[in-house]
């Protein structure tokens, strides 16, 4: 054997050797001084799959590996070797029959009695498995790698399609760019286009808009029944009968696709797997792509219940704004407190009526811009409506800015939170100072009519007493002209008499029209 011939030994020894090159579970070959195979044991034979050891022999041992990259290794190990160091590459190489494998080789020089250098001893080891390994730990590195960083690019405000970008070409990566991968997005009863940057935009434009439902392609029929769908052969399945022609032009022969649901179960969109040739997903592609929807949804759930929050947002700026509006036209003071009734929020309103600085105005400093003989009931009446929980209703005088007191109508209600507790309070001050003159004005006039209607009452009760006092008079002559018959010495005093009372009376009437024409 080469062993003996290279190492000359006492037969023991050379039978030891090949025991143990025999008894060896890797793949070892015996390799001449330019590197050419003239051995290997049995086990290696079973490991590379080779029936004829004698039609590999004698070959350069570099020819039986695929790639430039790997033949390089080789005659960089070998050189290692003839340098008496060892050598040691891992690389790919499939079996004579064709089953993939990767190898992790270590050359080793062989030396003869006389020191010189004979040939080489290659020991393979099958490392596919843990190669495989290592690749799915790689690919599940990939994938937790890519749910982070899409979280993060979505929390931070990136656009839809470059979080979802992430995740299809994360899905891509982890297949070694074997299937091409879309998003699709749910849309009143409709998919549109989320991300696909590997399938052909022409493509994307055809299907941008599909109708879903139960035989509407891969996707479609997904988002319609809310469960998996897998077509392994687009040519011949029913379900791509309306779209069969359009994938196929593009190169697309299976597509398996999977709902993006809500937590509540909500289809927000699809995520489809494409390949160029015909495929069933194996379980450990299923595994991986759920993860990445899982993302997806995640990703999906977040924008849509960010939209809410920026619609709602924009609704209260709107009414914000509105109330604002309303407030500056009706001239108002409003104001804000906390649950407990003290001020903390700015109010410009204020401080422009009062003159008052926000220092000045915050917790219960507007207190000092009140008058002094309303503060007391003022702030008693707050206390009491912030204990009850109640409207806070009252008047009071304030300070204004140009050193007058002016009357404000104040109204104070509680917002609640959703336990019932209050929240704050909201207020607003009116100026009524305009009101309050005129209901003092009201008030003179009304006491001067008083007064007016007084003395007119007691004019009137002296007019009909001294009206009155004359007829008694006149009424009594009548009586004595009628009994005194033809005596005319009493009818003349009489006369007189009665002359005298009726020129009293006209002349108190004649008092009354002046009064009258005066009044």
């Amino acid at each position: 054997s080469f062993m003996n011939s290279a190492v000359p030994a006492s037969s023991a020894v050379a039978l030891t050797a090949d025991l143990l090159f025999e008894s060896s579970p890797d793949c070892a070959k015996l390799l001449d001084l330019q590197g050419n195979l003239l051995s290997m044991n049995r086990n290696g034979q079973s490991l590379m799959d080779v029936d004829d050891l004698s039609e590999i022999c004698g070959l350069p041992w570099v020819s039986l590996w695929p790639g430039e990259a790997a033949r390089q290794q080789i005659e960089s190990a070998l050189e290692q070797a003839r340098q008496g160091q060892l050598g040691h590459f891992t690389a790919f190489c499939p079996t004579a029959k064709g089953v993939p494998k990767f190898w992790d080789v270590r050359v080793t020089p062989i030396h003869g009695a006389d020191g010189q250098l004979k040939g080489f001893l290659s020991v393979s080891r099958d490392i596919t498995a843990l190669q495989e390994l290592l690749r799915a730990r790689e690919r599940d590195g990939i994938l937790a790698g890519t749910q982070k960083i899409a979280m993060e690019q979505a929390v931070s405000g990136a656009s839809l399609e470059q979080v979802l970008g992430t995740v299809v070409r994360a899905a891509e990566a982890y297949s070694e760019e074997a299937m091409l991968v879309s998003v699709l997005l749910a849309q009143d009863g409709h998919l549109r286009h989320g991300a696909a940057p590997s399938l052909p935009q022409a493509y994307n434009a055809a299907i941008d808009g599909m109708a879903t439902g139960p035989n509407a392609g891969s996707c479609g029929t997904a988002a319609h029944l809310n469960q998996e769908v897998v077509v392994s052969d687009i040519a011949t399945d029913p379900l791509w009968q309306d779209y069969k022609e359009l994938a196929l032009s593009h190169g697309l022969r299976s597509c398996w696709s999977q709902p993006i649901r809500s937590p509540g179960g909500v289809v927000l969109g699809t995520l489809a797997c494409y390949r160029r040739e015909v495929h069933v997903p194996t379980p450990a592609e299923k595994e991986a792509v759920a993860l990445l929807v899982n993302t997806a949804a995640l990703i999906l759930d977040h924008r849509r219940e960010s939209d809410a929050r920026q619609i709602t947002q924009e609704a209260l700026l709107r009414n914000e704004q509105r109330f604002r509006s309303f407030v500056t036209a009706t001239s108002q003071i409003t104001w804000t407190a906390d649950a407990q009734g003290n001020v903390i929020e700015d109010s410009p309103s204020w401080r422009a009526f009062t003159g008052q600085t926000y220092e000045q105005w915050i917790q219960t400093g507007w207190l000092q811009a009140l008058h002094p003989d309303d503060r007391q009931a003022t702030f008693a009446t707050w206390q009491a409506s912030v204990e009850a929980g109640g409207i806070f209703e009252t008047e009071y005088r304030i300070l204004h800015a140009d050193g007058d007191y002016r009357w404000t109508a104040v109204r104070g209600v509680p917002v609640l939170a959703q336990d019932g507790s209050v929240r704050e309070w909201v207020g607003a001050n009116t100026d009524i100072t305009e009101r309050k003159q005129a209901e003092e004005e009201l008030r003179l006039l009304a006491a001067r009519l008083s007064e007016a209607d007084h003395r007119k009452t007691e004019f009137l009760a002296t007019l009909a007493h001294e009206l009155r006092n004359p007829l008694a008079p006149l009424r009594n002559g009548l009586e004595v002209l009628r009994l005194a018959g033809n005596n005319p010495e009493t009818a003349a005093k009489v006369r007189d008499m009665m002359q005298r009372q009726l020129s009293h009376m006209v002349h108190l009437v004649d008092d009354l029209l002046d009064v009258a024409r005066i009044n």
